[in-house]
């Protein structure tokens, strides 16, 4: 909104008293109008900008990896990528700015856990449990996906380093997982919590378009096809020929971050934090169940 939704006299008062802003507020859900992603997203960082110019603050922007080239073979790119194109164009308008590139964001590296899952989570969950018939890319394609308290240590040290670089990738990079080894750590993990069943079949996204939708899609279970449905608006961020750019080794060097989990460990973690969570759920339901049935 307009000053944020405050009077001018509270807007001046904020302005007076701030040295640093991180913007990460951002519609990140597929399925919005493009408009509302523009308003917040685009013109919401106006706003931000307009209090960051007013404080003389820095502003740490809270951007995407997938704003790169090279971030996937499949197009078109969604208007939450486009609208963060717009709002970094914005952003480079000011004298003190950091704009940070996370890719897919995952749980934290040493526990897995995560206020609420993602995405990512949803399409490996569905590897776990055998419940993903087909996945839309190729065994080599690579996922680009960083542990959240990666991500927090190099958005706190761009807030308050004295010259940090005005461009940070927080990624994977080289070191980002194929889609191969993504399968074989789901299944392995599955197999861990007692889950059977066939790997999903890898076919590629054009293949999949063009046959399997129109053949089988509607022959499919309803749950199943909810499921295979959200899970196929991942496919672009499955579909990643190279490996995305990284400032790892800036962010060791200049801000002293620690060493970073190897993305297996941090993806085995996050997917046994999501088997305990589902079965515990289901725990729950059972006992809900045979409560209503005893009353």
């Amino acid at each position: 909104e307009p000053l944020l939704g405050l009077s001018e006299q509270d807007h001046e008062a904020l302005a007076s008293r701030i040295d640093v802003i991180v913007h990460s507020a951002s519609i990140t859900r597929f399925g919005l109008s493009d408009a509302k992603i523009i308003d917040t997203n685009v013109k919401g960082t106006q706003q931000i900008i307009h209090l960051a110019r007013k404080a003389k603050a820095r502003l740490v922007y809270i951007s995407t990896a997938f704003v790169h080239p090279a971030a996937s073979d499949l197009e078109p790119a969604s208007m939450y990528e486009e609208s963060k194109r717009q709002a970094e164009a914005l952003v480079r308008t000011l004298d003190d700015f950091v704009i940070v590139r996370p890719s897919i964001i995952v749980g934290d590296s040493r526990t897995g856990t995560i206020a609420a899952y993602q995405g990512l989570h949803d399409v490996v969950g569905s590897m776990v449990d055998r419940s993903l018939p087909v996945l839309p890319t190729a065994p080599e394609m690579l996922c680009d996906f960083v542990a959240q308290d990666w991500v927090a240590d190099a958005i706190w040290a761009a807030a308050f380093h004295p010259s940090p670089a005005q461009e940070l990738w927080i990624t994977s990079g080289v070191r980002a997982l194929s889609v191969a080894a993504i399968v074989a750590v789901a299944l392995r993990v599955g197999d861990s919590f007692g889950f059977r069943g066939a790997a999903p079949r890898i076919v590629p996204y054009e293949s999949l378009q063009r046959l399997f939708i129109p053949a089988f899609l509607e022959s499919l279970p309803s749950r199943l096809k909810r499921r295979f449905q959200a899970n196929l608006k991942m496919a672009r961020y499955m579909n990643q020929k190279a490996a995305l750019p990284s400032s790892e080794a800036y962010l060791r060097a200049a801000f002293g971050l620690p060493l970073r989990e190897a993305p297996e460990a941090v993806l085995v973690r996050n997917m046994e934090q999501w088997c305990a969570h589902r079965c515990s759920r289901r725990a729950n339901e059972a006992v809900d169940l045979l409560a209503t049935g005893a009353a």
